[in-house]
């Protein structure tokens, strides 16, 4: 869902107040959206939004194992990384919100295009992070230690690199 204009401004208001803290920015947008006249009604698609999202780390989950991309190294009996396997059929990995298995060929490149977008993004963090890791000092932040002109010539280079 898009959110209107007045809850997205609280958001980022909120965002701007608190850029080191995740917990302090929420408290503050929800505060301030609670004074909302149809906050009510906002609450109800928060909430459909927050369990689609529980929904969409579940499916995370699976496709990990999927992959064999297993995060814990510990094994308890009957969630073991081979058991999982075993036990969900390669048909069942989620791709743009539906299991491969269910995908119709017509839409596979639409989805591949969407996907590879999705992934240049991520591609593109990984490696400006990379970059900036080398000349940043650990206790120091980036706009402390790259000017913002270096800062954008590094960004072309990554872009650059990635095509």
């Amino acid at each position: 869902m898009d959110y209107p204009n007045n809850v997205l401004k609280i958001a980022k208001a909120a965002a701007v107040a608190h850029p080191l803290d995740a917990t302090k920015a929420t408290n503050l947008a929800i505060r301030n959206l609670s004074k909302l006249k149809d906050f009510t009604k906002l609450r109800a698609v928060f909430i459909h939004n927050a369990v689609r999202d529980l929904i969409y780390d579940s499916r995370c989950q699976v496709n990990k194992v999927i992959k064999g991309q297993h995060s814990s190294p510990k094994v308890i009996v009957g969630t073991s990384p081979s058991v999982q396997e075993a036990a969900v059929s390669a048909y069942d990995l989620f791709i743009s919100g539906v299991t491969l298995g269910e995908v119709l060929g017509g839409d596979l490149d639409d989805i591949g295009d969407s996907e590879h977008a999705v992934g240049y993004g991520h591609l593109f963090n990984a490696e400006l992070c990379w970059r900036l890791a080398k000349i940043v000092p650990e206790y120091k932040r980036v706009r402390d230690a790259v000017s913002e002109n270096k800062l954008q010539a590094i960004m072309r280079e990554v872009r650059k690199k990635l095509g």
